[in-house]
């Protein structure tokens, strides 16, 4: 069985992010649109966003986020 290479994730928005690692794509739709509202179509600027959200919310201080985990 081969790795999964798309991730998904439905936001507290509705509205949905998508990572493709065999296209090396990070997206973000609108809940009621088909084009992108964010796409980044670079490793590097998709390493980097990630860096930057783990700076500002470091994964030890923060834990998945839960029905009530992340309500500060």
């Amino acid at each position: 069985m081969g790795r999964m290479n798309i991730f998904s994730i439905a936001l507290k928005t509705g509205d949905i992010a998508i990572v493709d690692k065999g296209k090396k794509t990070f997206q973000i739709y609108n809940k009621n649109s088909e084009v992108a509202t964010t796409k980044l179509m670079s490793i590097f600027d998709i390493v980097t966003l990630r860096d930057l959200l783990n700076d500002a919310y470091p994964p030890e201080e923060y834990k998945h986020a839960n029905a009530s985990s992340l309500q500060r």
